[in-house]
């Protein structure tokens, strides 16, 4: 149920060269080498933050982000309900976390470090507490309450080119960026979401079936630990 007109971009990051042979009813799509630099790496981060640093003065009216195995961390039900709304013209939500399990609730020195750095020295109001693994929907309108400037520091921050090291200590053993695994927590603080938004599912804001959380009853998201590099910085 992908919408009319819909432009797919893939950011290819690991020398593999993709291959699509049906594009459905897309009305475009463009395959980009985004290949890190050496010694650094982006993960998702990299990739989401060339995409809007290049196309801001032409993103979609609401873009989705994704990584390359989005099924992993939600269920493909949910995401076509929300392509449902998307195609039929009835979405309006902002900012909206596509993945099923959340972070716990922590202020964490890594976290309230690269705040600091993307919002001219501002402490968090709180502690985040967002929904895990970074895929979301995003208005253009969102978006655009930062200039392309802010989020080419956020590039410069993700690829490597300015240091976090003063704030974020900690070396992930796999060598992801610690902003990277920072913004996870913080995308929506960016979008203009409260720190701690609270669950999907009391979010009355949210159209009744944008409140399914996608556990196994369905009842409450399941949570996650943060992670390791994080909590030892």
């Amino acid at each position: 149920h992908m919408p009319a007109r819909s432009r797919l971009f893939i950011y290819e990051k690991c020398d593999h060269h993709t291959q699509l042979t049906d594009v459905g009813r897309l009305g475009a799509f463009f395959i980009i080498p985004a290949r890190d630099s050496e010694g650094a790496r982006g993960d998702e981060c990299s990739a989401y933050l060339r995409h809007i640093v290049y196309e801001y003065g032409n993103l979609a009216d609401f873009s989705v982000f994704l990584q390359s195995d989005p099924e992993k961390h939600f269920a493909a039900d949910y995401f076509d309900i929300v392509l449902r709304a998307l195609a039929a013209g009835r979405y309006a939500v902002p900012f909206l976390s596509l993945n099923a399990v959340m972070h716990g609730k922590h202020m964490l020195h890594c976290l309230q470090g690269v705040h600091r750095k993307l919002f001219a020295g501002a402490n968090l109001t709180d502690a985040p507490r967002p929904y895990c693994c970074a895929q979301f929907v995003v208005a253009q309108s969102a978006i655009h309450m930062h200039s392309r400037d802010f989020f080419m520091r956020m590039l410069q921050l993700a690829d490597g080119t300015e240091s976090v090291r003063d704030v974020c200590r900690a070396r992930d053993p796999r060598g992801r960026s610690p902003t990277c695994l920072a913004f996870e927590h913080l995308w929506h603080v960016i979008f203009g979401e409260p720190p701690d938004p609270g669950a999907r599912s009391q979010d009355q804001g949210l159209p009744v079936a944008l409140r399914w959380e996608q556990s196994s009853k369905g009842e409450g998201p399941l949570l996650m630990r943060t992670h390791p590099a994080l909590e030892n910085s």
